[in-house]
Parts: structure tokens; sequence; C-alpha cells
């Protein structure tokens, strides 16, 4: 017993060879010890030595087994740290990737709204400015009109500063959150309104309601801005295992070509689409207006 006790003793903190030393010198020198009590070529002098024999294969087998064990466990506890040293490196990364993109949605809603009437307003002021001691009725006129740009961006800017916390998919899920957009912009923009949102949409990733929302709100937003459309179709259906958001109008269209290398617009639509593995279909001409598209493929209906 105190030989297979020493044993597994180096076998926990040894190599393999010392297993084997410390096992082959404990069993021979016990051997040695018992021997001189012994006379050769009896009976108890040849089962002595397969006793020795047996103890010391035992004794190697046992030691040899715990020391794989022990260098196994070593093994996996030295994967377990190394895995969990990647898992936080990657969650590191994954939150500033997370950072990085919420930082670029900020920077497309801001420039969709306070960029283009700062833009706006700047031209206006560097006009009545101009115009101030030569016609400074004309430059009345103008200021009046800055006024009320500067009012509408404000609006705008507030409105954007609000659908930033997606209060509408909060409050009142997808589907509905979707309808009341549509309805909102088809108002202000005096378009016809055809809408099909599909009902049952309950059971979405947070992730994929949000990109779907904010597509929707961008190219409506473009719409109303952009395409001096007079008719405008919204759509969320589920198709062959997909989500499809359809969002067309018959405004003037645009060539996607020209601005497919463009930081906002488009690229941002396409990086919202990519961040849930979505796909953005954009087909426009002139004049037969825009579909945009979006497709959320591995999709389930709700309950």
């Amino acid at each position: 017993m105190t030989i297979l006790l020493v044993a597994l003793l180096v076998a926990w903190q040894y190599s393999q060879g010392w297993v084997l030393f410390t096992s082959l010198a404990l069993c021979l020198a016990d051997g040695v010890l018992s021997l001189p009590f012994l006379k050769p070529g009896t009976l108890f002098f040849s089962l002595a030595l397969i006793i020795i024999f047996t103890r010391l294969v035992f004794v190697a087998s046992v030691a040899l087994g715990v020391h794989w064990l022990v260098n196994r466990q070593r093994q996996q506890r030295a994967a377990l740290v190394e895995a969990n040293r990647k898992l936080a490196q990657y969650a590191a990364a994954t939150e500033q990737l997370a950072v990085s993109q919420e930082r670029n949605r900020l920077a497309r809603e801001l420039h969709d709204t306070l960029a283009h009437s700062l833009s706006g307003l700047t031209v206006q002021l560097q006009a009545i400015e101009a115009l101030w001691e030569v016609d400074p009725r004309e430059a009345r006129q103008i200021l009046d009109q800055a006024r009320r740009a500067a009012q509408s961006g404000l609006t705008e800017a507030r409105r954007s500063l609000q659908a930033l916390r997606a209060s509408p998919l909060e409050d009142l899920g997808l589907g509905l959150a979707l309808r009341e957009l549509a309805k909102s912009v088809a108002a202000r923009a005096s378009l016809r309104l055809d809408l099909d949102v599909q009902d049952h949409l309950q059971n979405l990733a947070s992730e994929v309601e949000q990109c779907i929302y904010r597509v929707a709100q961008e190219s409506l937003t473009n719409v109303a801005r952009h395409a001096d459309a007079k008719s405008l179709r919204v759509a969320l259906r589920f198709e062959s295992g997909a989500l499809t958001l359809t969002i067309a109008d018959d405004g003037r269209g645009f060539d996607p070509t020209a601005v497919k290398s463009a930081r906002y617009g488009l690229q941002g639509l396409r990086e919202r689409a990519e961040m849930v593995g979505a796909v953005l279909h954009v087909t426009s001409s002139t004049p037969e207006g825009t579909l945009i598209r979006l497709v959320v493929p591995h999709v389930e209906a709700g309950t």
C-alpha cells in the first residue's frame, strides 16, 4: 500500500519516466528485502517472485493511469483557460463592433435630419447676408424661409431622436409599428398607400425587428424627401421560409450604381441588413420608381 501511495504521488507531480523508474525501484527494493527470508528453489521463493512481478505490473499500471489522467486534466484546464481568454477577447471585440455600428447608425440619423437642415440654413443665411444691403425685402423673405426651414429641421430632429429609442417597437410591436410608420409618411407626403403587413410577428428576434423597422424608416424617409412619388406600397410577408419587407414607389427613381459607394443612403441600409444576415435588393429606374426588398432568411412565423 505504501509503495502504491508513493508511486501515485510521483505520478501526480513528475514525468512518465520517473513514474516507471519509481515503480520499478520500489517494487524491486521490497522484493530484495523479502528474499533473505526465503530459500531459493522452494515453492514460497517462486511464489514470492510472482508476487513481486505482479506488484510491479500493478503499481506501474495504476501509476501510469493516474499520470495520464492528471496530464489530461491539466490539458483540459489549459484549454479552458485559453477558451476563456479567447471568449473575453471576442466579447470585447463584439462590444467595440456594437459601439461602432451604433455610432454609424447615429451618424446616418443625424445626417438625414440635422445635416440637411443646417446645410440649407447656411445657404440661406449667406444669401441674406448678400442681399441685406442691396434688397432688404428679398432678404426678409429669405429670412422667413430660413426660419421655417429651421423649425422644420427642429421637428425632424426631434422625430429622429424619438425614433432612435425605437419606442414604437416596444409599445406596438413590429406589425403595428410598421403600419403606423407607413401611414404617417404617406399622410405627410400625400401618397396613396397600399399596405400589406402580415400579422402574428411576435416571435422575431429583437435585432431582426430593429433592422426591419430601421430599414423601413430610412426607406420611407427617402421616398418622402426625394422620390416625388404619388403612390407607395409597403408589405411585410413570410415567403418560402423568409421574412420579406417590400417598399415600392412610383417616383422619379435614381441610378443605384451612382450611389453604391455613398457612405449614407443605400450603404447604410446594407450595413443594417448585414447585421442580421439579411439581404437588401434595390431596383430603381427613371421614371418607373424604386423597389426595395429586404429578405431575412430562416425566419419562422409566430403564432
